[in-house]
């Protein structure tokens, strides 16, 4: 559609510059008429009016084409200083490595494996954990031929989701690019499996203890949640049926006062 409308308000740009010329050609030609008018009824030894139109018109077609041959100079100047530009950006592009790093290729092999890992242990079920990949342009994780979010079921996308940032927060703070803090809003919100949520709890456990940090908000009862971090050094704060954010009780909006 851009393309198309692109050439479209080229078209209209040419027609509109046609016609400009065509209207001054008439105006020159509308003024030469009205000269030889004059001298038809103008005395023999007047001096000719169409001479002297003649003369002002070719006079104001000359300054009119000194003044496009100025502003194709200025253009042919400019085109040359983005010549140069593109050379010089062809040429930066010519000298950066070709592929993908092997250092960067050895980081992506391992948070892949860890995030297969991590699906493992939550026993995701939509298809093999191998078919499971970092797209080398986004490095998010992918599948050949498919879509993430619509080919697994909702809550095998919150486990890879889980498993693909905690895999990015290890392997971060393996080479010191990672603050070690990953903070998930309710990630049981798909109804996952207490023994899978349980295995997620666990491996986020493990990752934090190195140096790291992971906070879980949860809507899970107490007890339950109790029993699902047993094993883990997780830390439980219940803030019960309080919430976070309270409605100002101070005014009342239907408060006619």
């Amino acid at each position: 559609m851009q393309k198309m409308r692109d050439r479209a308000q080229a078209g209209v740009g040419q027609a509109s510059n046609a016609y400009a010329a065509m209207q001054r050609q008439a105006d020159q030609l509308r003024t030469t008429v009205k000269a030889f008018q004059t001298d038809v009824l103008a005395p023999a030894d007047a001096p000719s009016t169409g001479d002297v139109a003649r003369r002002v018109t070719l006079q104001l077609r000359h300054d009119e084409l000194l003044r496009t041959q100025a502003s194709l100079e200025e253009r042919v100047d400019e085109l040359a200083d983005l010549a140069q530009q593109i050379a010089a950006v062809r040429a930066e592009l010519s000298r950066l490595p070709t592929g993908v790093p092997e250092a960067d290729t050895g980081r992506l092999s391992e948070l892949t494996e860890l995030m297969r890992q991590r699906l493992t242990a939550t026993r995701f079920g939509s298809y093999d954990v191998k078919e499971l990949s970092l797209d080398q342009d986004s490095l998010r994780p992918s599948r050949a031929g498919f879509d993430l979010d619509t080919d697994v079921s909702a809550s095998d996308v919150v486990r890879i989701k889980v498993a693909y940032l905690d895999a990015v927060r290890v392997t971060g703070q393996t080479f010191n690019r990672h603050p070690g803090l990953l903070v998930l809003d309710e990630p049981r919100q798909q109804d996952i499996d207490p023994v899978d949520y349980a295995a997620m709890l666990q491996y986020l456990a493990r990752s934090s203890e190195y140096g790291g940090q992971t906070i879980i908000t949860s809507a899970t009862p107490r007890a339950e949640l109790d029993q699902l971090i047993s094993s883990t050094s997780g830390h439980l704060t219940d803030i019960g049926e309080a919430r976070l954010l309270q409605p100002d009780s101070s005014s009342d909006p239907l408060d006619s006062d």
